[in-house]
């Protein structure tokens, strides 16, 4: 796809996204296909944000398991 393309694409998924969230939608982060963050991920967890990261926190200290994501790579907010 060229880049221009990809661009729209991208500005178009991020308005249905913006839109659908106050409705109750859930986007996985993983499968996102514009750069996610910490408030993406803490939106997909939700509730259980706060027992996910403090199992992080808990179990890998350093936050060397599964780097690609970038949940934590912002710290553990």
């Amino acid at each position: 796809i060229e880049a221009s393309r990809l661009g729209d694409w991208e500005a178009r998924f991020e308005r249905l996204v913006t839109h659908a969230r106050p409705l109750g939608a859930r986007v996985y982060p993983i499968g996102y296909p514009v750069g996610t963050d910490l408030m993406d991920w803490r939106h997909q967890f939700g509730s259980r944000w706060e027992r996910f990261a403090a199992a992080k926190r808990g179990w890998d200290p350093g936050s060397l398991l599964t780097p690609g994501p970038g949940i934590f790579s912002g710290g553990l907010s």
